[in-house]
């Protein structure tokens, strides 16, 4: 262990700093091992006095992703009224091998584009109910590519990978926790259903 990060944490993020990946890299490659989904019943929530932005300060589970969105141009963004936030939680984040390259090495300057990018697959700027979530389709999020939604074995699957474990009903839109980053975009928004 370095500090509270496994020596496999340390060494995925010394491979991208290593072979100076270009900027779409971080879009295209995943990190870590699949996520299990056991398939339980979806945590609903209701929280309509906090905004996204100070539900995301507030809890304690979403450090490393919160940290990661105030480092990014996202962060701003969040205020606006009617939006969507996929979110990923710090135990998450280190299950899937995510935490250090998202806590430290894309918070650094020369990364400031990737973590933009990375943060922008997580927002749609339209209020997405859960019911409006399970329907199948895409959906445009603020980083100009398209999030698909599907139903896997009963679960709502966000892009190829990640599933969603709970949804926050916030002041101003929609908060979903995934079991895992977007990290690749599915189709640039042009080609999203409208």
């Amino acid at each position: 262990m370095i500090g509270k990060y496994s020596l496999q944490h340390v060494c995925t993020a010394f491979i991208y700093i290593l072979f100076a990946l270009p900027a779409s890299a971080i879009d295209t490659v995943p990190i870590g091992r699949p996520a299990q989904n056991s398939g339980s019943e979806l945590i609903k929530r209701s929280d309509t006095s906090l905004s996204i932005s100070a539900f995301m300060e507030d809890d304690k589970r979403l450090t490393v992703f919160t940290n990661a969105l105030k480092s990014s141009s996202v962060w701003e963004h969040l205020n606006n009224s009617n939006s969507t936030l996929f979110v990923i939680s710090d135990e998450a984040l280190r299950t899937e091998g995510s935490a250090f390259l998202l806590d430290v090495v894309l918070k650094k300057k020369e990364n400031e584009e990737r973590l933009n990018r990375l943060m922008a697959h997580h927002l749609v700027p339209s209020k997405l109910s859960i019911a409006e979530l399970s329907k199948i389709g895409m959906h445009a999020s603020m980083g100009e590519d398209c999030i698909s939604i599907t139903i896997a074995g009963g679960s709502i699957r966000v892009g190829p990978e990640a599933f969603v474990t709970e949804s926050v009903s916030a002041k101003n839109g929609s908060i979903y926790f995934i079991d895992r980053l977007l990290w690749q975009p599915y189709l640039e928004s042009h080609h999203c259903d409208p």
